[in-house]
């Protein structure tokens, strides 16, 4: 199998979280890969850990460069990547599977792909955390309604996968740009007297982050998986997406304002480790 290089930048980083990131990496024994942690400038421990790694584990690189942002530090890793194929990972609460991103390489390399699904009747998909069954019914018009624990497709043809799958999607859309629309109206005030402007909703499909902001574009992504997450851990990835308007990075005064104004972070936090691997599926 060909090596793969998987590239992670570092900047102030609590040592609880980037040692977690790397041994999640590390585990993953059965896969031939070299781990390039780029330290960017950071001034706590986090150059420190990296070391400490690199000289433990034949496996890890460590590069010390002057702060220069993320895409620098990435692009310094793709100069020093020696692999075919190559995973950028972020260091940071919301990669929801670190390991998950280099199996998704070893498939492509393996010309494998995940079962599609199929939108059949009596399918179940996850929606703010319930489990919901599809039910597709003879109809005069193609609409969608959430019942309890059961999502109704009437379909003029519902015996056209095609159909149930564009229905599904749309119904799902839809609830995606509700939801998260509220969630961000909910928790963006007291940003406002931090001084920070409400920044645009983009919502887009990803394979391993629930979110990004992008505070000097005043936007904030959410995954669109996420919907299936439930509302408790919707409002944390979105106060933590927040939080970057006011600390762009990891360092301990983001922790300390997202303690404040999401104390429940670590419990949800875990709740999308845990379901990861079949909500990003």
């Amino acid at each position: 199998m060909e090596k793969i290089s998987v590239i992670v930048p570092v900047y102030k980083i609590k040592e609880q979280y980037l040692k977690e990131c790397i041994e999640s990496i590390l585990c993953q024994n059965d896969i031939l890969f070299e781990l390039l942690l780029i330290d960017d400038g950071s001034t706590d421990d986090s150059g420190k850990i990296c070391n400490e790694y690199s000289q433990k584990d034949t496996r890890v690189k460590c590069f010390h460069i002057l702060n220069g942002g993320v895409s620098k530090a990435r692009n310094y890793g793709l100069s020093k990547a020696k692999g075919q194929y190559v995973s950028f990972i972020d260091s940071d609460d919301f990669v929801a599977s670190k390991s998950k991103q280099i199996l998704v390489i070893q498939q492509a390399q393996s010309a494998m792909a995940p079962p599609p699904r199929t939108y059949a009747d009596g399918e179940v998909i996850q929606l703010l955390g319930r489990s919901v069954t599809l039910r597709a019914v003879q109809g005069t018009r193609d609409e969608a309604v959430w019942q309890d624990d059961t999502l109704l497709l009437r379909l003029r043809h519902p015996a056209d996968s095609a159909a149930r799958k564009r229905l599904t999607e749309s119904f799902i859309g839809s609830q995606c740009q509700s939801v998260f629309s509220a969630a961000l109206d909910a928790a963006y005030p007291p940003f406002a007297h931090l001084g920070a402007a409400k920044p645009a909703l983009r919502i887009r499909d990803m394979k391993s982050r629930w979110g990004s902001c992008m505070p000097q574009k005043g936007v904030i992504t959410l995954n669109r998986r996420l919907i299936q997450a439930p509302p408790a851990c919707i409002r944390m990835v979105v106060t933590h997406e927040l939080c970057h308007l006011i600390y762009p990075n990891h360092g301990s005064g983001f922790y300390a304002l997202l303690s404040r104004l999401a104390p429940d972070w670590p419990q949800c936090r875990l709740v999308l480790k845990q379901n990861a691997a079949q909500w990003l599926r």
